[in-house]
């Protein structure tokens, strides 16, 4: 997915997907018409992953997901203004990526 907001892609397109994608891994039966093998595949794996973790390990891995996809949209942001990121910007967005 962190391939995706590189893309080139508009913008729109990106943010887009990123808000489905977001909805799919916090509720992954949400989205039952899915027809773009990514979104059906991360469903699938999300659904699974939802019945093997306590609801406080899903709450912390929706919350970890959920601020992985919020950064790569503020990049593609960054990315589509085509002006330079500051560096506590750049550093924030890359704690997102990676995790605090």
């Amino acid at each position: 997915m962190v391939d995706y907001v590189t893309s080139g892609d508009r913008l729109g397109t990106i943010i887009a997907s990123l808000g489905r994608w977001e909805r799919i891994v916090r509720s992954p039966r949400s989205w039952p018409e899915a027809t773009r093998p990514l979104d059906a595949a991360a469903s699938e794996v999300f659904q699974r992953l939802r019945r093997l973790l306590t609801p406080v390990q899903w709450e912390r891995f929706i919350a970890g997901q959920s601020h992985w996809i919020q950064s790569m949209g503020w990049e593609a942001a960054h990315l589509e203004a085509g002006s330079p990121v500051p560096a506590n910007d750049y550093l924030a967005m890359r704690i997102g990526y990676v995790g605090v």
